[in-house]
């Protein structure tokens, strides 16, 4: 019995929950609208931190060894996404971008 605990998968790295796809994806998604919030009303320097910790965690995600179950075109599509938030943090730390590159609200 996991009394109430998620189940564990062993690996090379220190033993983690296992996570769905789904769930990440939920996860990044809740994180992103967050970071686009912060960005749309200006606090760059939090923006900044976010953009670069969603990239991070998408990227180490793609290369852990739970993410087997990934395709080939997932994997590429999330690292692809993964740059695009790096990208939106180095642009920041340049001191560029005066607004978000995302639209905060649909019309």
């Amino acid at each position: 019995a996991l009394n109430g605990r998620k189940k564990l998968v062993r690996g090379t790295r220190e033993m983690a929950p296992q996570v769905t796809k789904q769930a990440l994806g939920a996860r990044w998604i809740q994180e992103f609208k967050k970071v686009v919030e912060m960005d749309g009303w200006g606090q760059r320097e939090e923006a900044k931190d976010l953009y670069s910790n969603l990239a991070r965690s998408i990227s180490q995600e793609c290369m852990a060894e739970t993410s087997s179950s990934w395709t080939s075109r997932e994997a590429v599509n999330a690292e692809r996404i993964s740059i695009c938030l790096w990208l939106r943090a180095t642009e920041i730390k340049r001191g560029g971008g005066r607004a978000s590159p995302w639209p905060t609200s649909r019309p």
